[in-house]
């Protein structure tokens, strides 16, 4: 929980680039054009949003409760199924 409290605190490329080092990608989906990826860091989620090009990312959400990950089980689950 400790770490959670620097992670907010670093850039937001920061965030992006230890997420995408020491991060587990949990699942993906569309929003829009965008693609929004779930990464677990120690004991937290973190949503990050992706452009289309793949230029520009931002961290979007950063939770603990497990309810929020049923978008991305929902829609992983939808497309196994089409």
């Amino acid at each position: 929980m400790l770490f959670k409290l620097f992670f907010k605190q670093f850039s937001p490329a920061r965030q992006i680039a230890y997420l995408r080092k020491k991060g587990t990608l949990i699942g993906s989906r569309k929003l829009g054009k965008n693609l929004v990826s779930v990464y677990l860091i120690h004991d937290f989620f973190v949503e990050v949003m992706v452009s289309p090009e793949g230029t520009f990312a931002e961290t979007v959400k950063i939770f603990q409760n497990l309810k929020h990950l049923q978008n991305y089980m929902e829609n992983d689950t939808r497309l196994k199924m089409n």
